[in-house]
């Protein structure tokens, strides 16, 4: 199993990062401004990508629940889940669990790798700028962290 602990400091650096971000950091995505709700897809992979440039391999799992769609990380037996608390049944802001229960509710699960350096132009320019935000940023805090 990956390093647990490794895992909960990345997803806290990005979720913490995520919500201190502008309107302008997130082109084409001021969705992202109402996290966690409604952006759970393009956080997932952005996450991943994170993860994967840290060490960590993913997999990118999308299902629905009734009319409600949801998107989170897998990696080997773990869930990894920056927005479940969206839902008003998860109290936890990040989800890293063994524990599939509630994310078998989501049915017709779909799988990827979560990477979206593969997707179309539009939604790959977009991500990559706005990963390139989250970069940025949490360099920015590092070094405020140091003086």
């Amino acid at each position: 199993m990956q390093n647990v602990e490794k895992i909960r400091k990345l997803a806290e650096q990005m979720r913490s990062t995520l919500t201190k971000m502008e309107y302008d950091e997130f082109p084409d995505s001021d969705f992202l401004l109402g996290y966690p709700r409604g952006c759970c897809g393009d956080v997932s992979n952005l996450l991943a990508k994170f993860l994967r440039d840290n060490g960590i391999e993913c997999e990118y799992v999308w299902g629905m629940m009734g009319r409600q769609s949801h998107a989170w990380l897998e990696c080997d037996a773990l869930i990894v889940d920056i927005t479940a608390d969206q839902f008003p049944e998860i109290k936890e802001q990040i989800l890293i669990t063994a524990d599939k229960s509630w994310h078998k509710k989501f049915k017709r699960q779909r799988r990827s790798d979560g990477d979206f350096e593969k997707f179309n132009f539009y939604n790959k320019h977009r991500l990559t700028t706005i990963y390139k935000n989250i970069l940025l940023r949490i360099s920015r805090e590092k070094r405020s962290d140091l003086e």
